[in-house]
């Protein structure tokens, strides 16, 4: 691994601190509204897929291991196995879904098909899902709790990530060649 890509992975790591920090609680949810999906949309349109990746990984690490980094500075392995988990771990696989679209389609609407198809579908599909399972919810019901309030925030988180990571296409071209 280069060190301009751990050091990348650093940063992204602390900004989606940062982006976790910035939380709303909602009365009605135990998940918070952030703007981690945004950070997380936009690294993987911008980044090569092993920094994206390897910069949530290292998020969740420093989380478990004590670090306030999870929203509303939470940590530990209560956060990851709570009602919030599910979205965590979605994450990961929101980063490879919407980089593999974005390889497909570079225009502007498959950038914003890619994060929002791949990245918020499949948070909310693992956040629902483990929601569910954690409170011994119906699907229906954590949908309505873990997804539903947050649907209008996550559209317009993914139209912005889009937009500037399309516009900072060139950009990420760099980054690509100078990391491979």
């Amino acid at each position: 691994m280069k060190t301009k890509q751990m050091v990348l992975m650093s940063l992204n790591a602390a900004l989606l601190t940062a982006s976790a920090w910035i939380a709303v609680p909602l009365p009605f949810s135990m998940v918070p509204l952030s703007l981690q999906s945004f950070w997380i949309i936009f690294m993987a349109l911008v980044f090569p897929l092993k920094t994206a990746m390897g910069s949530v990984g290292l998020y969740i690490l420093l989380g478990c291991i004590g670090l306030p980094v999870f929203a509303k500075g939470q940590s530990g392995l209560s956060v990851l196995f709570g009602p919030s988990g599910g979205y965590l771990i979605g994450f990961i696989f929101a980063i490879s879904m919407i980089y593999y679209v974005r390889t497909r389609w570079t225009n502007l609407q498959g950038y914003t098909v890619a994060a929002f198809l791949g990245g918020i579908g499949i948070v909310y599909l693992f956040g629902v899902t483990w929601l569910a399972f954690i409170l011994n919810m119906t699907h229906l019901q954590a949908f309505m709790v873990g997804a539903i309030p947050f649907m209008a925030g996550d559209m317009i988180k993914v139209m912005l990530a889009a937009y500037l990571a399309y516009r900072m296409k060139s950009l990420s071209l760099r980054l690509h060649q100078t990391l491979s």
